[in-house]
């Protein structure tokens, strides 16, 4: 009775691990049940192994280098690099600079989130992305911006009536908007594209 109730110990030569299934301990029976092999050990990743990897995901054929693996956030490439989530663009600029851009930023020069040429990337100031976002017209403005109440259209419109002698008041009303909202628009404070 007393050798039934004794543990076995794991069947792997040189483990002490209490044997559970198929006669292995919990670490042996979970590398054979994921690897096939009850010895497998992950070799470590190098960066020159992350970086090789990188590389296979991009695409050189075009001007821009285009990031082939996994995108998020407005079509920026996105790569795990040692556990942690990174832009790709991020990435090239470690791989060929050497260095994070941690305070800084890492804008692109041909304005394609996907792309990660070296030689597209630049690093800038928060005030010079801002600027370069603005340079480029990609600024939300207009009703292409998340918090817009009102159209190109309906601009044009509040900016007719006004001037054909409606009160500003009423037109707001009308669009669902402050009196203050309309003589912005009408002063030419806001919505200055339209």
């Amino acid at each position: 009775m007393a050798s039934a109730n004794r543990m076995r110990q794991c069947r792997v030569e040189g483990c002490k691990g209490t044997a559970r299934k198929r006669g292995w301990c919990p670490k042996h029976y979970e590398r054979w049940r994921k690897h096939g092999n009850t010895y497998y050990l992950k070799a470590p990743f190098t960066d020159a192994d992350r970086a090789a990897a990188f590389w296979q995901k991009v695409d050189t054929s075009g001007s821009c280098w285009l990031w082939t693996g996994g995108t998020k956030e407005e079509g920026y490439g996105c790569v795990n690099w040692a556990g942690v989530t990174r832009r790709a663009h991020h990435v090239s600029w470690f791989l060929t600079s050497g260095s994070w851009p941690r305070v800084l930023h890492c804008l692109h020069r041909c304005d394609n989130p996907r792309c990660v040429r070296p030689s597209h990337l630049f690093l800038g100031t928060h005030q010079d992305n801002v600027a370069d976002m603005v340079a480029k017209g990609r600024q939300r403005k207009g009703e292409r911006h998340g918090m817009a109440r009102l159209t190109d259209a309906g601009v044009l419109a509040i900016r007719a009536a006004c001037a054909a002698g409606e009160a500003q008041a009423t037109v707001a009303r009308r669009h669902g908007v402050t009196q203050t909202t309309v003589s912005r628009i009408i002063l030419r404070r806001s919505w200055r594209h339209v």
